[in-house]
Protein backbone atom coordinates (compact mmCIF):
# COMPACT_ATOMS: atom_id res chain seq x y z
CA UNK A 1 0.00 0.00 0.00
CA UNK A 2 1.52 3.14 -1.03
CA UNK A 3 1.86 6.84 0.89
CA UNK A 4 -0.50 8.10 -1.47
CA UNK A 5 -3.42 5.31 -0.79
CA UNK A 6 -2.97 6.18 2.84
CA UNK A 7 -5.57 8.17 4.55
CA UNK A 8 -5.59 9.39 7.85
CA UNK A 9 -8.73 11.56 9.08
CA UNK A 10 -8.22 13.71 12.37
CA UNK A 11 -11.45 14.64 14.16
CA UNK A 12 -10.95 17.56 16.59
CA UNK A 13 -12.73 20.79 17.06
CA UNK A 14 -9.75 22.66 17.44
CA UNK A 15 -7.97 23.25 14.22
CA UNK A 16 -4.72 23.68 15.44
CA UNK A 17 -4.47 20.38 16.56
CA UNK A 18 -5.57 19.35 12.81
CA UNK A 19 -2.84 21.54 11.84
CA UNK A 20 -0.12 20.26 14.06
CA UNK A 21 -1.19 16.42 13.34
CA UNK A 22 -1.36 16.87 9.61
CA UNK A 23 2.83 18.39 10.32
CA UNK A 24 3.50 15.26 12.49
CA UNK A 25 2.04 12.74 10.48
CA UNK A 26 2.63 14.08 6.75
CA UNK A 27 4.86 10.88 5.87
CA UNK A 28 2.14 8.82 6.56
CA UNK A 29 -0.06 9.26 4.22
CA UNK A 30 -3.04 12.18 3.20
CA UNK A 31 -4.70 13.71 6.19
CA UNK A 32 -7.91 15.20 6.01
CA UNK A 33 -9.81 16.98 8.94
CA UNK A 34 -13.22 17.18 10.63
CA UNK A 35 -14.38 19.36 13.41
CA UNK A 36 -16.21 16.93 14.84
CA UNK A 37 -18.21 13.58 15.42
CA UNK A 38 -21.15 14.47 12.67
CA UNK A 39 -18.48 16.15 9.72
CA UNK A 40 -16.74 12.81 10.58
CA UNK A 41 -19.12 10.36 9.72
CA UNK A 42 -20.43 12.30 6.57
CA UNK A 43 -16.61 12.27 5.61
CA UNK A 44 -16.57 8.30 6.21
CA UNK A 45 -19.75 7.51 4.53
CA UNK A 46 -18.29 9.16 1.30
CA UNK A 47 -14.59 7.68 1.64
CA UNK A 48 -12.11 5.13 3.32
CA UNK A 49 -10.17 5.88 6.29
CA UNK A 50 -6.73 3.53 7.50
CA UNK A 51 -6.46 5.73 10.57
CA UNK A 52 -8.72 7.95 12.61
CA UNK A 53 -7.10 10.29 15.25
CA UNK A 54 -10.31 11.15 17.40
CA UNK A 55 -10.84 13.93 20.08
CA UNK A 56 -13.18 13.01 23.01
CA UNK A 57 -14.69 16.73 23.67
CA UNK A 58 -16.26 17.94 20.86
CA UNK A 59 -19.36 20.09 20.28
CA UNK A 60 -22.06 18.65 17.71
CA UNK A 61 -20.96 15.30 18.25
CA UNK A 62 -18.24 13.90 21.03
CA UNK A 63 -15.72 11.13 20.12
CA UNK A 64 -17.90 8.60 22.12
CA UNK A 65 -21.02 9.43 20.60
CA UNK A 66 -19.22 9.45 16.48
CA UNK A 67 -17.58 6.01 17.71
CA UNK A 68 -20.96 4.40 18.78
CA UNK A 69 -22.44 5.56 15.27
CA UNK A 70 -19.73 4.53 13.21
CA UNK A 71 -19.37 1.05 14.09
CA UNK A 72 -23.15 0.69 13.35
CA UNK A 73 -22.00 0.66 9.95
CA UNK A 74 -18.00 0.11 9.81
CA UNK A 75 -18.17 -2.93 12.22
CA UNK A 76 -14.14 -2.82 11.96
CA UNK A 77 -13.45 0.88 12.26
CA UNK A 78 -12.69 0.27 16.05
CA UNK A 79 -9.38 -1.23 15.01
CA UNK A 80 -8.14 2.01 13.22
CA UNK A 81 -9.04 4.73 15.69
CA UNK A 82 -6.79 6.41 18.38
CA UNK A 83 -8.59 8.70 20.70
CA UNK A 84 -6.50 11.77 21.55
CA UNK A 85 -7.88 13.72 24.40
CA UNK A 86 -6.54 16.34 26.74
CA UNK A 87 -9.08 16.05 29.59
CA UNK A 88 -10.74 12.51 30.11
CA UNK A 89 -12.65 11.84 33.40
CA UNK A 90 -13.19 7.94 34.66
CA UNK A 91 -16.36 7.82 32.46
CA UNK A 92 -14.03 8.21 29.48
CA UNK A 93 -11.47 5.77 30.77
CA UNK A 94 -13.84 3.29 31.63
CA UNK A 95 -14.87 3.70 27.69
CA UNK A 96 -11.99 3.00 26.68
CA UNK A 97 -11.27 -0.13 28.48
CA UNK A 98 -14.22 -1.55 28.12
CA UNK A 99 -14.32 -1.17 24.31
CA UNK A 100 -10.34 -2.08 24.57
CA UNK A 101 -9.63 1.09 22.40
CA UNK A 102 -6.44 2.93 22.07
CA UNK A 103 -6.04 6.26 23.49
CA UNK A 104 -3.45 8.45 24.57
CA UNK A 105 -3.49 11.88 26.48
CA UNK A 106 -2.51 15.42 24.94
CA UNK A 107 0.60 16.56 25.10
CA UNK A 108 1.92 13.54 23.87
CA UNK A 109 5.24 12.46 22.48
CA UNK A 110 4.92 12.87 18.42
CA UNK A 111 6.97 9.72 18.06
CA UNK A 112 4.15 7.79 20.88
CA UNK A 113 1.42 8.83 18.06
CA UNK A 114 3.76 8.07 14.93
CA UNK A 115 3.86 4.66 16.59
CA UNK A 116 0.78 4.22 16.65
CA UNK A 117 0.19 5.47 13.55
CA UNK A 118 2.61 3.01 11.80
CA UNK A 119 1.16 -0.10 13.66
CA UNK A 120 -2.33 0.37 12.40
CA UNK A 121 -1.25 0.52 9.40
CA UNK A 122 1.05 -2.07 9.70
CA UNK A 123 -1.69 -4.58 10.80
CA UNK A 124 -4.39 -2.79 7.77
CA UNK A 125 -1.12 -3.90 5.27
CA UNK A 126 -0.40 -7.47 6.45
CA UNK A 127 -4.49 -8.27 6.84
CA UNK A 128 -4.91 -6.70 2.72
CA UNK A 129 -1.61 -8.83 2.17
CA UNK A 130 -3.18 -12.58 3.76
CA UNK A 131 -6.43 -11.65 2.53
Amino acid sequence: MGYEHRKILVVDDEELIGITLRIILSTEGTIEYAANGREALDKISMATYDVFIVDMNMPVMNGMDFYEEAVKTFSDIKERIIFFTGSCEERCLSFFRENNLRYLAKPSEPQDLQNMVKEILDHNRAVTVIA
